[in-house]
């Protein structure tokens, strides 16, 4: 059995409908949001020459989606155009149980991932452009807050990685998540959008209860 620290580095993303997000009347663009990892990484033989793990871990992962969402209809008299950008960032408690199958160096991992929502934060920067003459007017929000976003989300996971010599590990994961981000019950007709994501994960696990070699043993 291994333990040891983990940190990684993500890309992340929506998937689903997410260019009615926001109603017919916007059109939603995104860009990846990059994030990361850190937590403690447990691995348990489940055979003998640990051709097969468990390998649960517990990470703190802040993720979030970036988006551009133009108003296309609708537009109040006088607006000609009206747009925004936000960034919106989510922290959580993440809980990954994954099956490793083992080689030599090489392994494939797969299984659930449980993600609590600690904390969400959103950065927006709003666009309006007049008819008239008027100048463009430029508006800056940021506020906090799990309003609308489901607290507890399940996921699945797959990868691949490499243990290196010295303890070292290095895995690359794709992770999409089954229940969706928006929380029906909070938000009114809440779009079928689900958080996606691609993580470069570094890891050193240290072998737990080593047997004792010979020589100290029988000094002792």
């Amino acid at each position: 059995m291994c333990l040891g620290p983990k940190t990684g580095f993500s890309l992340a993303g929506l998937a689903g409908d997410v260019t009615g997000l926001h109603g017919p009347d916007f059109r939603t663009q995104q860009r990846v949001c990059p994030g990361f990892s850190e937590g403690l990484a447990l691995q348990i033989p489940l055979t003998a020459r640990n051709e097969a793990s468990l390998q649960p871990e517990l990470l703190v992962t802040r993720t979030g989606y970036r988006q551009r969402v133009t108003q296309t209809a609708a537009l109040p008299d006088g607006t000609a155009a009206y747009s925004y950008r936000q960034n919106r960032m989510l922290t959580y408690l993440s809980l990954p149980v994954l099956l490793q199958i083992n080689t030599s160096r090489v392994f494939m991992e797969i299984g659930p991932q449980l993600d609590y929502l600690l904390q969400a934060s959103t950065d927006e920067q709003r666009t309006t452009e007049f008819a008239s003459q008027a100048p463009v007017q430029q508006e800056h929000l940021a506020f906090s807050g799990r309003q609308q976003m489901t607290p507890l989300c399940v996921s699945g996971v797959a990868g691949l990685g490499y243990r290196a010599p010295k303890h070292w590990t290095l895995n690359v994961r794709y992770y999409r998540s089954f229940t969706q981000i928006f929380d029906a019950t909070a938000a009114e007709a809440a779009p079928r959008v689900y958080a996606t994501g691609v993580v470069l994960q570094a890891g050193y696990l240290l072998r737990l209860g080593r047997p004792q070699r010979q020589g100290t043993a029988d000094a002792q």
